[in-house]
Protein backbone atom coordinates (compact mmCIF):
# COMPACT_ATOMS: atom_id res chain seq x y z
CA UNK A 1 0.00 0.00 0.00
CA UNK A 2 3.05 2.27 0.11
CA UNK A 3 4.96 4.03 -2.65
CA UNK A 4 8.13 6.04 -3.30
CA UNK A 5 11.17 6.02 -5.60
CA UNK A 6 11.18 2.21 -6.07
CA UNK A 7 12.15 1.47 -2.48
CA UNK A 8 8.64 0.88 -1.14
CA UNK A 9 8.80 -2.89 -0.71
CA UNK A 10 6.27 -4.72 -2.91
CA UNK A 11 5.40 -1.60 -4.93
CA UNK A 12 8.99 -1.60 -6.19
CA UNK A 13 8.04 -4.67 -8.24
CA UNK A 14 5.43 -2.61 -10.10
CA UNK A 15 7.31 0.58 -10.84
CA UNK A 16 4.77 1.85 -13.38
CA UNK A 17 2.19 2.06 -10.58
CA UNK A 18 4.67 3.44 -8.04
CA UNK A 19 3.73 6.97 -6.96
CA UNK A 20 6.86 9.01 -6.35
CA UNK A 21 5.29 12.25 -5.13
CA UNK A 22 2.03 14.13 -4.86
CA UNK A 23 2.02 17.93 -4.87
CA UNK A 24 -0.93 20.14 -3.92
CA UNK A 25 -0.66 23.93 -3.72
CA UNK A 26 -2.52 27.13 -4.41
CA UNK A 27 -1.64 28.16 -7.97
CA UNK A 28 0.92 30.91 -8.39
CA UNK A 29 1.07 31.34 -12.16
CA UNK A 30 1.73 35.09 -11.99
CA UNK A 31 -1.73 36.27 -12.96
CA UNK A 32 -2.76 39.38 -11.08
CA UNK A 33 -5.90 37.74 -9.75
CA UNK A 34 -3.92 34.77 -8.49
CA UNK A 35 -1.27 36.79 -6.69
CA UNK A 36 -3.76 39.09 -4.97
CA UNK A 37 -6.58 36.63 -4.33
CA UNK A 38 -5.85 33.05 -5.45
CA UNK A 39 -8.70 31.34 -7.25
CA UNK A 40 -7.15 28.05 -8.37
CA UNK A 41 -5.32 25.06 -6.95
CA UNK A 42 -2.75 22.85 -8.69
CA UNK A 43 -2.49 19.10 -8.07
CA UNK A 44 0.36 16.99 -9.49
CA UNK A 45 0.71 13.20 -9.31
CA UNK A 46 4.10 11.77 -10.34
CA UNK A 47 4.58 8.04 -11.01
CA UNK A 48 7.16 5.59 -12.37
CA UNK A 49 10.41 6.77 -10.76
CA UNK A 50 14.02 6.95 -11.95
CA UNK A 51 13.34 7.00 -15.67
CA UNK A 52 16.49 7.58 -17.71
CA UNK A 53 15.57 10.02 -20.52
CA UNK A 54 18.21 8.61 -22.85
CA UNK A 55 16.84 5.07 -22.53
CA UNK A 56 15.23 5.07 -25.95
CA UNK A 57 13.84 3.79 -28.29
CA UNK A 58 10.78 2.64 -26.35
CA UNK A 59 10.44 5.52 -23.89
CA UNK A 60 8.17 5.32 -20.85
CA UNK A 61 4.45 5.38 -21.64
CA UNK A 62 1.72 5.46 -19.04
CA UNK A 63 0.25 2.01 -18.43
CA UNK A 64 -3.24 1.67 -20.01
CA UNK A 65 -4.12 -1.02 -17.46
CA UNK A 66 -3.61 1.37 -14.53
CA UNK A 67 -6.29 3.71 -13.23
CA UNK A 68 -4.60 6.89 -11.96
CA UNK A 69 -6.44 8.93 -9.35
CA UNK A 70 -6.10 11.95 -7.09
CA UNK A 71 -8.67 11.79 -4.30
CA UNK A 72 -10.02 14.74 -2.33
CA UNK A 73 -11.60 14.74 1.13
CA UNK A 74 -13.33 18.07 1.80
CA UNK A 75 -15.43 17.28 4.89
CA UNK A 76 -12.68 15.86 7.12
CA UNK A 77 -13.92 12.28 7.41
CA UNK A 78 -10.90 10.73 5.63
CA UNK A 79 -13.10 9.55 2.76
CA UNK A 80 -12.95 10.82 -0.78
CA UNK A 81 -15.60 13.33 -1.83
CA UNK A 82 -14.06 14.17 -5.21
CA UNK A 83 -11.93 11.94 -7.45
CA UNK A 84 -9.79 13.14 -10.36
CA UNK A 85 -9.38 10.10 -12.61
CA UNK A 86 -7.14 9.41 -15.63
CA UNK A 87 -7.19 6.50 -18.12
CA UNK A 88 -4.74 6.05 -21.01
CA UNK A 89 -4.82 4.36 -24.42
CA UNK A 90 -1.83 3.68 -26.67
CA UNK A 91 -1.68 3.85 -30.47
CA UNK A 92 1.18 3.01 -32.84
CA UNK A 93 0.99 5.24 -35.88
CA UNK A 94 3.87 3.48 -37.64
CA UNK A 95 3.35 -0.21 -36.77
CA UNK A 96 6.39 -1.35 -38.72
CA UNK A 97 8.73 0.97 -36.84
CA UNK A 98 10.36 -0.21 -33.61
CA UNK A 99 11.15 3.24 -32.23
CA UNK A 100 8.64 5.33 -30.30
CA UNK A 101 9.31 8.31 -32.52
CA UNK A 102 10.73 8.75 -36.01
CA UNK A 103 11.90 12.22 -36.88
CA UNK A 104 14.64 13.05 -39.37
CA UNK A 105 16.03 9.92 -41.01
CA UNK A 106 14.73 6.92 -42.99
CA UNK A 107 13.05 4.16 -41.05
CA UNK A 108 12.61 1.50 -43.72
CA UNK A 109 9.01 2.00 -44.84
CA UNK A 110 8.26 2.67 -48.50
CA UNK A 111 5.78 5.22 -49.72
CA UNK A 112 2.76 3.56 -51.40
CA UNK A 113 3.59 2.64 -54.99
CA UNK A 114 7.20 3.80 -54.78
CA UNK A 115 10.56 2.55 -53.64
CA UNK A 116 11.37 5.80 -51.87
CA UNK A 117 11.96 5.66 -48.15
CA UNK A 118 9.44 7.68 -46.20
CA UNK A 119 11.19 10.21 -43.97
CA UNK A 120 8.84 11.97 -41.52
CA UNK A 121 9.74 15.56 -40.82
CA UNK A 122 10.85 16.72 -37.39
CA UNK A 123 8.05 16.25 -34.87
CA UNK A 124 6.58 19.64 -33.98
CA UNK A 125 3.00 18.62 -33.16
CA UNK A 126 1.31 15.87 -31.18
CA UNK A 127 -0.59 14.98 -34.36
CA UNK A 128 2.56 14.35 -36.44
CA UNK A 129 2.82 10.79 -37.77
CA UNK A 130 6.45 10.62 -36.67
CA UNK A 131 5.22 10.35 -33.08
CA UNK A 132 4.85 6.60 -33.42
CA UNK A 133 3.93 5.67 -29.84
CA UNK A 134 1.13 8.13 -29.15
CA UNK A 135 -0.94 8.10 -25.99
CA UNK A 136 -4.35 9.64 -25.51
CA UNK A 137 -6.13 9.93 -22.21
CA UNK A 138 -9.41 10.82 -20.61
CA UNK A 139 -9.79 12.80 -17.40
CA UNK A 140 -12.88 12.81 -15.19
CA UNK A 141 -13.98 14.66 -12.09
CA UNK A 142 -16.13 12.38 -9.96
CA UNK A 143 -18.39 13.62 -7.16
CA UNK A 144 -18.77 10.58 -4.89
CA UNK A 145 -21.61 12.19 -2.93
CA UNK A 146 -23.90 12.79 -5.91
CA UNK A 147 -22.47 10.27 -8.38
CA UNK A 148 -21.98 13.01 -10.95
CA UNK A 149 -19.11 12.49 -13.40
CA UNK A 150 -17.72 15.41 -15.39
CA UNK A 151 -15.65 14.28 -18.37
CA UNK A 152 -12.94 16.65 -19.56
CA UNK A 153 -12.02 16.66 -23.25
CA UNK A 154 -10.44 18.92 -25.80
CA UNK A 155 -12.67 21.70 -27.06
CA UNK A 156 -13.44 19.60 -30.16
CA UNK A 157 -14.57 16.69 -27.96
CA UNK A 158 -11.56 14.45 -28.58
CA UNK A 159 -9.31 12.90 -25.94
CA UNK A 160 -6.19 14.63 -24.68
CA UNK A 161 -2.73 13.61 -25.94
CA UNK A 162 0.15 12.96 -23.54
CA UNK A 163 3.45 14.72 -24.04
CA UNK A 164 6.22 12.24 -24.93
CA UNK A 165 9.66 12.15 -23.37
CA UNK A 166 12.20 14.55 -24.87
CA UNK A 167 14.09 12.33 -27.32
CA UNK A 168 16.24 15.19 -28.59
CA UNK A 169 16.23 18.30 -30.81
CA UNK A 170 16.86 16.44 -34.07
CA UNK A 171 13.76 14.31 -33.66
CA UNK A 172 11.34 16.75 -32.05
CA UNK A 173 10.60 20.28 -30.91
CA UNK A 174 9.96 19.30 -27.31
CA UNK A 175 8.99 22.79 -26.15
CA UNK A 176 6.28 22.94 -28.82
CA UNK A 177 4.96 19.50 -27.83
CA UNK A 178 5.02 20.41 -24.12
CA UNK A 179 3.06 23.60 -24.72
CA UNK A 180 0.54 21.81 -26.95
CA UNK A 181 0.02 19.12 -24.29
CA UNK A 182 -1.05 21.73 -21.70
CA UNK A 183 -4.80 21.90 -22.28
CA UNK A 184 -6.82 24.82 -20.92
CA UNK A 185 -10.56 24.26 -20.58
CA UNK A 186 -13.22 26.98 -20.90
CA UNK A 187 -14.35 25.94 -17.41
CA UNK A 188 -11.03 27.13 -15.97
CA UNK A 189 -9.59 23.62 -15.62
CA UNK A 190 -6.20 22.88 -17.20
CA UNK A 191 -4.64 19.43 -17.59
CA UNK A 192 -1.28 17.97 -18.59
CA UNK A 193 0.15 14.47 -18.79
CA UNK A 194 3.63 13.50 -19.89
CA UNK A 195 7.16 12.50 -19.04
CA UNK A 196 8.97 15.32 -17.22
CA UNK A 197 11.99 15.97 -15.05
CA UNK A 198 11.55 14.68 -11.50
CA UNK A 199 11.00 17.77 -9.36
CA UNK A 200 11.81 16.02 -6.09
CA UNK A 201 15.20 16.31 -4.38
CA UNK A 202 16.75 13.58 -2.27
CA UNK A 203 20.08 11.96 -1.49
CA UNK A 204 18.68 8.44 -1.72
CA UNK A 205 21.96 6.70 -0.95
CA UNK A 206 22.49 8.52 2.34
CA UNK A 207 18.83 8.44 3.33
CA UNK A 208 18.47 4.69 3.03
CA UNK A 209 21.85 3.89 4.49
CA UNK A 210 19.90 4.05 7.76
CA UNK A 211 19.70 7.85 7.66
CA UNK A 212 23.48 8.21 7.22
CA UNK A 213 23.11 11.86 6.26
CA UNK A 214 26.15 13.74 5.04
CA UNK A 215 27.81 16.16 7.43
CA UNK A 216 28.15 19.75 6.20
CA UNK A 217 29.52 22.89 7.79
CA UNK A 218 27.39 22.62 10.91
CA UNK A 219 29.01 19.36 11.90
CA UNK A 220 25.55 17.87 12.42
CA UNK A 221 24.50 15.23 9.86
CA UNK A 222 21.76 16.51 7.60
CA UNK A 223 21.79 20.05 9.05
CA UNK A 224 22.98 23.05 7.03
CA UNK A 225 24.52 26.21 8.41
CA UNK A 226 22.78 29.55 7.89
CA UNK A 227 25.27 30.50 5.18
CA UNK A 228 24.74 27.17 3.40
CA UNK A 229 20.99 27.69 3.52
CA UNK A 230 21.41 31.18 2.08
CA UNK A 231 23.80 30.14 -0.69
CA UNK A 232 22.38 29.66 -4.17
CA UNK A 233 24.03 26.28 -4.65
CA UNK A 234 23.67 22.69 -3.54
CA UNK A 235 26.04 21.07 -1.07
CA UNK A 236 24.89 17.45 -1.30
CA UNK A 237 24.04 15.20 -4.19
CA UNK A 238 20.58 14.79 -5.66
CA UNK A 239 20.31 11.12 -6.60
CA UNK A 240 17.36 11.67 -8.92
CA UNK A 241 18.86 14.64 -10.74
CA UNK A 242 18.56 14.00 -14.46
CA UNK A 243 15.91 11.33 -14.06
CA UNK A 244 12.32 11.68 -15.20
CA UNK A 245 8.88 10.64 -13.99
CA UNK A 246 5.47 10.37 -15.62
CA UNK A 247 3.48 13.36 -14.48
CA UNK A 248 -0.25 14.07 -14.25
CA UNK A 249 -1.07 17.69 -13.52
CA UNK A 250 -4.37 19.47 -13.19
CA UNK A 251 -5.30 23.02 -12.20
CA UNK A 252 -8.85 23.67 -11.02
CA UNK A 253 -10.93 26.49 -9.57
CA UNK A 254 -10.82 26.08 -5.81
CA UNK A 255 -14.61 25.97 -5.62
CA UNK A 256 -14.68 22.68 -7.55
CA UNK A 257 -12.98 20.93 -4.64
CA UNK A 258 -14.40 22.52 -1.49
CA UNK A 259 -17.48 21.24 0.31
CA UNK A 260 -19.20 24.62 -0.09
CA UNK A 261 -18.47 24.96 -3.80
CA UNK A 262 -16.80 28.29 -3.15
CA UNK A 263 -13.55 29.78 -1.88
CA UNK A 264 -13.73 29.74 1.90
CA UNK A 265 -11.84 32.11 4.24
CA UNK A 266 -8.54 30.65 5.42
CA UNK A 267 -9.94 30.53 8.96
CA UNK A 268 -12.83 28.30 7.89
CA UNK A 269 -12.65 24.47 8.13
CA UNK A 270 -14.12 24.42 4.60
CA UNK A 271 -10.82 25.87 3.33
CA UNK A 272 -8.96 22.68 4.30
CA UNK A 273 -8.94 19.65 2.01
CA UNK A 274 -7.14 16.33 2.20
CA UNK A 275 -5.35 15.06 -0.91
CA UNK A 276 -3.88 11.65 -1.73
CA UNK A 277 -2.98 9.65 -4.82
CA UNK A 278 -3.99 6.13 -5.84
CA UNK A 279 -2.96 3.82 -8.68
CA UNK A 280 -5.07 0.72 -9.27
CA UNK A 281 -4.96 -2.36 -11.48
CA UNK A 282 -7.91 -4.62 -12.34
CA UNK A 283 -8.44 -7.44 -9.88
CA UNK A 284 -7.88 -10.93 -11.27
CA UNK A 285 -9.37 -14.16 -9.99
CA UNK A 286 -7.63 -17.41 -10.92
CA UNK A 287 -9.74 -20.56 -10.68
CA UNK A 288 -8.73 -24.18 -11.04
CA UNK A 289 -9.97 -25.96 -14.15
CA UNK A 290 -12.80 -28.43 -13.47
CA UNK A 291 -10.86 -31.28 -15.03
CA UNK A 292 -7.39 -32.54 -14.15
CA UNK A 293 -4.75 -32.12 -16.88
CA UNK A 294 -4.24 -35.11 -19.17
Amino acid sequence: MASNHREALITALDHEADITDLYAFVSYDGAATQSSSPTKVTLILAVDPLLEPANVPTLFPFDPSILYEIRIDNDHDAREDKILRWRFATQYQLPGVYTSAAGIGPFGANAPGTSTLVVPPRITSLSDVGLNLRQTYTCEIVDTNTGAITALTQTNGSAFVACPANIGPRTMDYEALFNEAAYAQPSGVSVFAGTTDDAFWIDLGATFDTANFRTLGSGIPGVSTASEDAAKRNFVGDTISGYAVNTLAIELPIGLLTSTGAIAPSTSPAAVIGVWGVTSRPMTTVRMAPNAPV
